[in-house]
């Protein structure tokens, strides 16, 4: 019985790490939308490529994180030096 509950948790495991990654798909696709729409890029054509706007939602997230993360070393910085 403990084996099969040990396989129930890897199977449950695994389809959360899927549903995960579709949904930061799903969220880096918007991402990339948002960015290229005012450009004129329409997400309804037939002939777009989904991978550039999902390359531009990973570039801005990449870009806030490293902002954020560098403001959080600044300001541990600054707390750390009173």
């Amino acid at each position: 019985m403990k084996k099969r509950k040990k396989t129930g948790l890897l199977i449950l495991k695994g389809l959360g790490e899927v549903v995960l990654e579709l949904v930061g798909t799903f969220i880096l696709v918007l991402i990339g939308w948002t960015i290229l729409d005012p450009f004129g890029v329409n997400i309804d054509s037939p002939d777009i490529d989904f991978d550039m706007f999902a390359f531009w939602g990973s570039v801005v997230f990449l870009a806030i994180f490293g902002i954020v993360w560098g403001l959080t070393k600044l300001i541990k910085k600054i707390i750390r030096n009173r």
